[in-house]
C-alpha cells in the first residue's frame, strides 16, 4: 500500500511545474530529475516568491500569532456556564500556550503554511517530547503521500526520507536493523555515508478503542501496548521491506492542511493554480528585458568588411575609419532600442494577476491608504477586507482542530493541567477496556486570533451597543432591569478575551461571580438596614406624635 500511494502522489496533483519558478527549493532534490522540462530557463519570479511569503506571514499572524492568546479551550456541551469548568479550561489553555511558546511550533508551522500555499498541502508531525512535552516536524512537500477516510479526513500518511546507518541506530537500535544496514554500520567508512531510503507509515488500526488516558479509575498510571494504540506506526526499509520499528500513536499525529480541495483528490491545490501561462509570460518578458539591457550595454554594430575586428567597443575606445566608411554611416548600432514601457506595462499586468491570486491587494489595504485614518477606521477597513480571503484562513482553522486536540491530550497525559479538579465529561470509560482505561474527550478550541476577531467584530460592537443602550434606558426610566439583563462578569471576560488582555490581568470568572454575589449581598444588607432605619424612625415619630396628643 505504501508503495502504491507514493507512486500516485504526482498523478493526482503535480504542483512542481508551478513551484520551479516560484520556490524551487520546495521540490525534493530526488524529484527534480523526473520533472519534465518546460522549455524555460531556471528563473524564479521574485515577486511571486515574495507574495507567497507575505501571505504565509499573514496566515500565521491572523490565525496563530506568536505572543498573543490565539486560542482557548472551551468546556464541553452543557458546561458552558459552569464557572469551575470554565476556570479549569482557562488554566489548561494557558499551559498549552506556554508549551507552544517553548516548542518549535511556530517555526515548523510557518514552513507548513508555505507548502500549503505553493504545493496546496502542508504537513506537520506532532510528537510527544520528554524535554519540551510536544515537538513538531515540518514534513516537506513531495516527500509524502496521503489518503482519506470516508469523512474525507486524512487518516493515512506515508513519508519517505533517508537514514544513514548511524542515524538508524540512534532511532531504532542496532538490533532492529537489517543485515545489510548492520554490516554498513560496523564499517566506519559506511556508517556515516551510506544512505537507505526509509518509509514511515501511519494508518488507523482495526482494533477496539482502548482509550488514550494513562490512568485507571483509581488514578494509577496505565500505558497501553503501542501495538494496541488507535493509530499504527511502521518504519521500514524501502528496498528490502524490512520493518525497523512498529509502534503506535494515541491520536492521529499529523496536521494536514489543504489550501483548496477538489472533489475526489486528497491533495490540496496551490494558490497559484491556473497561473502557469502567466508565470511563463513573466519569465519570457524578464528574459527580453535582460537581452535588451545587454544590447544597450554591448550594442550590436554594423561594420564594413574592412572594419571587421577593428571596431573598439570598450569605454573610451577609438576606432579609426576611412572617409568612405564615414560617408556610408559605418560603423553604427542597430536593433539596440527596446520599448521598455510597453513591456513593463504588460509584465505588471501579469504580476498583478499573481498578486490577486495571493490576496496581496487585500493584505495591503490599510498600508496603501495615503491619508491619515483613525484606529477605528483602520480596523473597520481591515475587517472588511479580511472577509475577502477569510475562506482560506477558516479552512486552516478547521484543519487545526485535530492537532489541537492531540496537543491537549499529550499535555494531559504529561500531568501539566490542574489536578485538584477534573471537569465533568472530560474523561469517559471505554467499553473495550471494561472501565480500566479512559478516553480523553478533548475540548474544542475557540480561535481568538486576529482573523477570529475580525469575524467577531460585529458581536463585540453589538455587545458594546447593548450595554450603552441598557445604561441609557436605566438612567432615563429608573428601571434597573435594563442593566440587569446583561451578565457583567461574562461580558467583561468576553471583552477581555476579544481584546487579547492577558489572563493574569483579570479575575477568574468564578471569582468575578463571587465578588458580584458579595456586592449583591452587601447591597441587600444595606437596603435592609435602610428599611429597618426607616421603620425605626417611623416608629419613633409615631411614638412622639402619641405623646404630643396625650
Amino acid at each position: 500500500m505504501a508503495r502504491t500511494l507514493l507512486n500516485r502522489r504526482w498523478v493526482q496533483y503535480d504542483w512542481r511545474p508551478l513551484a520551479r519558478h516560484v520556490m524551487p527549493l520546495l521540490i525534493p532534490a530526488s524529484e527534480n530529475d523526473g520533472l519534465a522540462d518546460d522549455g524555460l530557463a531556471d528563473v524564479v519570479v521574485d515577486r511571486a516568491a515574495q507574495d507567497v511569503l507575505k501571505l504565509a506571514g499573514v496566515c500565521s499572524s491572523m490565525v496563530t500569532e506568536r505572543g498573543v492568546n490565539w486560542f482557548s479551550y472551551e468546556p464541553p456541551f452543557g458546561l458552558e456556564d459552569d464557572a469551575d469548568s470554565l476556570d479549569w479550561f482557562s488554566k489548561a489553555t494557558k499551559v498549552v500556550q506556554k508549551v507552544l511558546e517553548q516548542s518549535n511550533f511556530y517555526t515548523e508551522q510557518h514552513s507548513a503554511v508555505v507548502d500549503r500555499i505553493v504545493a496546496g498541502t502542508g504537513l506537520m508531525l506532532i510528537e510527544a517530547d520528554e524535554e519540551r512535552f510536544v515537538s513538531f516536524v515540518h514534513v516537506p512537500a513531495g516527500t509524502y503521500a496521503i489518503a482519506e477516510n470516508a469523512q474525507h479526513e486524512v487518516d493515512t500518511v506515508v513519508r519517505v526520507f533517508k537514514f544513514t546507518p548511524h542515524q538508524a541506530v540512534q532511532k531504532f537500535g542496532l538490533g532492529a536493523l537489517s543485515e545489510q544496514m548492520r554490516k554498513d554500520y560496523l564499517r566506519e567508512d559506511a556508517r556515516y555515508t551510506e544512505e537507505y531510503e526509509v518509509w514511515h507509515l501511519v494508518e488507523p488500526r482495526d482494533v477496539a478503542d482502548l482509550g488514550n488516558a494513562q490512568q485507571d479509575v483509581n488514578g494509577r498510571e496505565v500505558k497501553l501496548n503501542p501495538l494496541q494504540m488507535r493509530w499504527r506506526s511502521v518504519y521500514m526499509e524501502a528496498v528490502s521491506g524490512h520493518v525497523l520499528q512498529e509502534s503506535g500513536f494515541y491520536e492521529f499525529p499529523y496536521l494536514c492542511s489543504r489550501y483548496l480541495k477538489l472533489a475526489g483528490n486528497p491533495y490540496g491545490v496551490s494558490a497559484l493554480y491556473g497561473l502557469e501561462d502567466t508565470l511563463r509570460k513573466v519569465i519570457e518578458l524578464q528574459g527580453a528585458f535582460t537581452d535588451g539591457a545587454m544590447a544597450s550595454a554591448q550594442p550590436r554594430v554594423l561594420v564594413t568588411p574592412d572594419l571587421v575586428e577593428n571596431v573598439c567597443l570598450e569605454a573610451g575606445g577609438i576606432t579609426v575609419v576611412s572617409p568612405q566608411a564615414v560617408n556610408s554611416g559605418m560603423p553604427k548600432e542597430w536593433a539596440s532600442v527596446v520599448n521598455y514601457p510597453v513591456g513593463q506595462a504588460l509584465m505588471e499586468e501579469k504580476l498583478q494577476s499573481v498578486d490577486k491570486a495571493l490576496f496581496i491587494p487585500d493584505i495591503q489595504v490599510v498600508s496603501n491608504v495615503e491619508r491619515p485614518m483613525t484606529a477605528t477606521e483602520a480596523q473597520l477597513r481591515a475587517n472588511e477586507k479580511v472577509m475577502t480571503f477569510a475562506p482560506t484562513f477558516t479552512q486552516y482553522v478547521a484543519d487545526l482542530r485535530r492537532p489541537m486536540e492531540r496537543i491537549f491530550a499529550i499535555c494531559y497525559r504529561a500531568g501539566l493541567f490542574p489536578k485538584n479538579y477534573v471537569p465533568r465529561g472530560l474523561l469517559s470509560p471505554t467499553e473495550a477496556s471494561e472501565g480500566r482505561l479512559y478516553r480523553i474527550n478533548a475540548p474544542g478550541a475557540a480561535y481568538i486570533g486576529r482573523m477570529a476577531k475580525a469575524l467577531e467584530s460585529n458581536k463585540v460592537r453589538g455587545l458594546q451597543t447593548l450595554m450603552e443602550f441598557g445604561a441609557q434606558m436605566a438612567q432615563a426610566t429608573g428601571d434597573a432591569g435594563f442593566v440587569e439583563a446583561i451578565r457583567p462578569a461574562h461580558a467583561m471576560k468576553y471583552f477581555a478575551r476579544e481584546l487579547n488582555v492577558p489572563d493574569e490581568c483579570t479575575w477568574e470568572l468564578k471569582r468575578l461571580e463571587e465578588m458580584q454575589e458579595k456586592r449583591e449581598r452587601q447591597a441587600d444588607a444595606r437596603a435592609a438596614a435602610e428599611v429597618e432605619q426607616m421603620r425605626a424612625a417611623a416608629a419613633k415619630d409615631a411614638a412622639a406624635a402619641g405623646q404630643d396628643k396625650g
